[in-house]
């Protein structure tokens, strides 16, 4: 039953609106193309900044974004080389009366964190939260700012729109959110626990001899399914954090059936000889 969650979980995911890919013919205005640089045959654009002074760079424009929803996101993939100060992304989110407002990847850690220094290939996200009712945004403005000399690769941009707050951090580009893993996996953890503490008081007692077999083997199942799409999620390239809560909650699910599982059928076993031997006596 975990496992069905988080896949129905994963088939809520949304398909961006629209995707900025790069190629010779559109590259952004001093950047230069990487082919297959974001990986899995993705090109990525390079961004140097010689310095020292502070260099800004529009990296894509999205005009009139169809959407219908006042949350929305860019999102992509990110890394850095010797970057001098604290750099970010930025997202310029501008109106039909001209009004402007910008989302900045300035956090010290997660999806909107700033670029400094050198930074592995990681997944960033530029988020907004308009009023309700507002009218949708004419064009939204990607830029790169870095303050200082240092190198900036990015991979393609997804404009995602979101039918709630919740969802503008999810992971980019996986079966589903963190906060659904760990909502899902805090679940999934309670009730393991409740069935454990029922099966363990019914078998000792020598009871629901069927209901405590199929349970362990239902939970068993769905261990070695939830490994299972961990492998997979590993394979396709999912984000580290969707494997690796799968691989977690199909270990747990899958270990503590395949250790009981013989025993506590072994103390039915024992218990139903008992209670032979006490009536043939």
């Amino acid at each position: 039953m975990t496992v069905f969650a988080l896949l129905l979980s994963a088939a809520a995911a949304a398909s961006p609106l629209a995707t900025r890919t790069w190629s010779a013919e559109a590259l952004p205005v001093g950047a230069t193309l990487v082919a297959g640089g974001a990986g899995e045959g993705k090109a990525s654009v390079r961004v140097v900044n010689h310095g020292p002074g502070p260099l800004r760079a529009t990296l894509a424009v999205f005009r009139r974004p169809a959407l219908s929803a006042p949350t929305w996101s860019v999102r992509g993939r990110v890394r850095t080389e010797g970057v001098a100060g604290q750099g970010f992304l930025e997202m310029w989110s501008t109106f039909p009366d001209g009004s402007s407002f910008f989302s900045r990847t300035l956090s010290p850690e997660g999806p909107m964190r700033s670029l400094e220094g050198t930074q592995r290939w990681r997944d960033f996200t530029l988020p907004f939260q308009s009023e309700p009712g507002h009218p949708a945004p004419v064009e939204l403005t990607v830029n790169i700012f870095l303050p200082g000399a240092g190198t900036v690769e990015v991979g393609p941009l997804e404009l995602h729109r979101h039918d709630s707050p919740a969802s503008l951090f999810s992971i980019a580009g996986g079966w589903f959110t963190g906060s659904q893993a760990g909502a899902v996996g805090g679940i999934a953890g309670s009730l393991l626990g409740l069935l454990g503490a029922a099966i363990g008081w019914l078998s000792a007692r020598g009871r629901a001899r069927a209901f405590v077999l199929g349970a362990l083997g239902v939970v068993l199942a769905c261990g070695v399914a939830a490994l299972a799409a961990a492998a997979f999620g590993a394979l396709a390239g999912q984000p580290r954090e969707v494997w690796l809560s799968l691989a977690a909650i199909g270990l747990v699910s899958a270990l503590v059936p395949a250790l009981t599982l013989r025993s506590t059928a072994a103390r039915y076993r024992d218990l139903e000889l008992r209670r032979m031997r006490a009536i043939d006596a």
